[in-house]
């Protein structure tokens, strides 16, 4: 994720038939260019410790440009599975 070297990350726990549990840390240099929107088949859910991690949220596949949202110390993330735009993508 990001530039080579800004980013490291842990893994917790794994479960073979489904669940992951990863921590990983935004080093100063990553970058949020929102070149890219990406979607997941999963649930996911984030926590801002410390700092500051910006980056840009889509809503739609189609959608060219994302709002740059600041995510802040104390910030809970909280994205549903988006499947349907991952078929979306795909037609």
């Amino acid at each position: 994720m990001g530039k080579a070297g800004s980013t490291n990350g842990k893994l917790l726990f794994f479960n073979p038939e489904g669940g992951t549990l990863l921590y990983v840390q935004f080093n100063p240099g990553w970058d949020a260019d929102g070149a890219e929107a990406h979607y997941h088949t999963f649930h996911e859910w984030g926590y801002v410790l410390d700092g500051s991690f910006p980056l840009y949220e889509f809503v739609s596949p189609k959608q060219k440009k994302g709002t740059l949202v600041q995510m802040k110390e104390g910030t809970f993330m909280d994205r549903p599975a988006s499947v349907s735009m991952v078929i979306d993508l795909l037609l």
